[in-house]
């Protein structure tokens, strides 16, 4: 079985400010799951957030697991599973191991952001091998990341330059859940204790929910839904009530959406409800009997809320747009409606603007928003056929639900994950057993080949070594004063500084060379302790 040691960043902590992103449920949920589904021995990670540190050891004492904090490549083992899009310096370091030594994988969460274009490129020159991935969450979003490689590629070629494609593989696995918290209550969702009545919410009214942030420029611009909320309200003559479950990026946002909602569908009932998690994001979902999210945004590239909807048991209105088309089927779990987008070369400038920086991340995002399109009649028709007919709200929220336990549950997405570790592992052991030699990495050079011209002697590591008469002193004072050993870190550890000093002190004809090959896979930390020791003058040349 592989287990891989998992590189986390932040996202696996709470957010400070309780600002929920996809990505934190997405990474806390990944890990939860490993632990239960896959049961590694130990727990293996890499982390330089403290905060990330305390809410790992919590999940790994939940699971009963032990836990190991690497602090080297070396003890990486098989395979390293970062939670974003690995950065290039990833695969250089693993090179000064040996390329085969592990595999390397992650999963991109959006392909939007500052510096995510140079990060595709570091990546096409960076040393990828068959046996890495980057895990893409759906096939739209894996057809966009193919397509940053070819711009690469292309503009390199266009420049008379020769460079292969990436040697890493672009698999598509979605994202999870843990769907059983969502499989719907057997209770009345009107009663009177329910949020539903909370909310004054009548039996006869048409629930519509958005659950996720209410942020115009980064997720989904509310204009489509109200619009065609307020037309299904003129259609049907039926009450809707919509519920918008989330958090505002601030007060001003809040205002003027909601001033636009007055002016835009003023015959449908609005509430907003806040943020919500835990057993509240099940409550919120009960209340309602139709989900809907109109995303327009290139930052969306999955949609959770979307399968925690389905595993809820609600029929699903969203847009036919990236990750959503492979999570909704259209007319069985719910309706996809279509969208259009400017045509490829219309958004040039779009990208100069955010090239020349100063522009706020969110503005380059609503500018590709501003010119994406949300078809309001299909989205019109979609929530009158569901208010009309709760026969078909109750088929298309059950087929949904067995979809989301098919394919999306935590249980699921773990196992595929296994499938690709292991596929990665044969490829590595099959094609990989003649590149396993560690060489040079370019990108984090070895100071002493790259700077070897500034000294003025070079070292013969033949040449005999000796201690100096006085080396006892010597040693005791470089041991003693915090700025001799200040970089103790990467020299022999105490009982490793005894040996070689014992090998000195007993041995005739002692070189440099012979000391590394008996201290074998401590060569390096050997020659620069004995380097530390010339430093001190305890050790000279005989």
């Amino acid at each position: 079985m592989i287990y891989p040691t998992l590189f986390l960043n932040e996202t696996f902590a709470a957010p400070v400010d309780g600002k929920v992103y996809g990505i934190h449920s997405a990474t806390q949920g990944f890990v939860r799951a490993f632990l239960d589904y896959a049961r590694p021995a130990e727990l293996r990670f890499r982390t330089d957030k403290e905060d990330v540190r305390v809410a790992l050891r919590d999940e790994a004492a939940r699971a009963d697991v032990p836990m190991t904090e690497i602090e080297r490549a070396d003890d990486i083992n098989r395979c390293a599973m970062y939670f974003s899009v690995p950065q290039a310096d990833a695969f250089w370091l693993r090179r000064s191991a040996g390329a085969a030594r592990y595999a390397i994988c992650g999963v991109h969460h959006s392909l939007t952001g500052a510096g995510l274009s140079a990060h595709m490129r570091d990546l096409i020159f960076a040393p990828t091998e068959p046996w890495d991935a980057l895990i893409c969450t759906s096939r739209a979003s894996r057809d966009a990341v193919q397509r940053m490689v070819e711009g690469w590629t292309d503009f390199l070629a266009s420049r008379g330059g020769a460079l292969p494609e990436p040697r890493l593989q672009f698999p598509v696995i979605p994202l999870g859940v843990d769907t059983a918290t969502f499989r719907p209550a057997k209770r009345d969702r009107f009663a009177a204790t329910g949020l539903r009545a909370k909310l004054g919410i009548p039996p006869d009214a048409l629930a519509v929910l958005f659950l996720g942030r209410l942020n115009f420029s980064s997720k989904a611009h509310p204009l489509p839904m109200f619009q065609a909320l307020e037309r299904a309200r003129s259609d049907s003559g039926r009450p809707i009530h919509l519920l918008q479950a989330g958090w505002f990026p601030s007060d001003a946002v809040a205002e003027a959406t909601a001033a636009l909602a007055r002016e835009a569908s003023a015959s449908v009932v609005h509430h907003h409800i806040g943020s919500v998690s835990g057993a509240g994001r099940g409550d919120v979902y009960e209340a309602a009997d139709v989900f809907i999210s109109l995303t327009d945004n290139i930052q969306e590239t999955f949609g959770l809320t979307l399968v925690e909807a389905m595993a809820s048991g609600l029929p699903v209105v969203a847009t036919d747009w990236d990750g959503y088309r492979d999570t909704v089927v259209d007319g069985v779990t719910g309706f996809l409606v279509p969208t259009t987008m400017a045509p490829a070369g219309a958004g040039r400038e779009i990208g100069l603007a955010a090239g020349l920086g100063g522009r706020p991340y969110n503005r380059s995002l609503m500018d590709a928003a501003q010119a994406t399109s949300v078809d309001v009649d299909a989205v019109t028709r979609a929530v009158v056929a569901l208010g009309a007919d709760p026969v078909l709200r109750s088929r298309m929220g059950e087929a949904g639900r067995r979809r989301a336990e098919a394919l999306f549950d935590w249980r699921v997405v773990i196992a595929a994950y296994r499938e690709l570790w292991a596929e990665l592992d044969d490829r590595r052991n099959a094609e990989g057993a003649s590149d396993s030699s560690a060489v040079d990495d370019p990108l984090h050079p070895d100071p002493f080949r790259v700077f070897s011209g500034f000294a003025s002697r070079r070292f013969d590591t033949g040449a005999l070594l000796r201690l100096h008469p006085d080396w006892r002193a010597r040693f005791r004072m470089g041991t003693g004063s915090p700025i001799l050993r200040a970089q103790s870190d990467l020299l022999l550890d105490a009982g490793g500084m005894q040996r070689l000093v014992q090998a000195l002190y007993e041995g005739a004809g002692v070189t440099c060379a012979g000391l590394c090959t008996q201290f074998g896979d401590e060569a390096g930390r050997t020659t620069r302790s004995l380097f530390w020791l010339m430093k001190l003058g305890a050790v000279e040349v005989a």
